[in-house]
């Protein structure tokens, strides 16, 4: 399932519903994200974004939804 890990710019604001509706007009629908998560801060190893860290913060987040 695709979900979009967005850290918006400073004063800026944005919904998930306006960030996935931009996404359905320029990309193939099963790149579209379905969810949308902002962050303030990303968690990095020295000097890469460490994916694996926010694929597991997601899957507990859907999993305590679930339960």
């Amino acid at each position: 399932m695709p979900a979009a890990f967005i850290e918006l710019a400073r004063g800026k604001q944005s919904s998930e519903e306006e960030l996935i509706a931009h996404c359905r007009g320029k990309l193939a629908s099963f790149k579209v994200p379905r969810m949308v998560r902002f962050v303030s801060e990303w968690p990095m190893s020295t000097s890469k974004i460490q994916k694996f860290r926010l694929q597991k913060q997601l899957i507990a987040e859907m999993e305590q939804g679930q339960g």
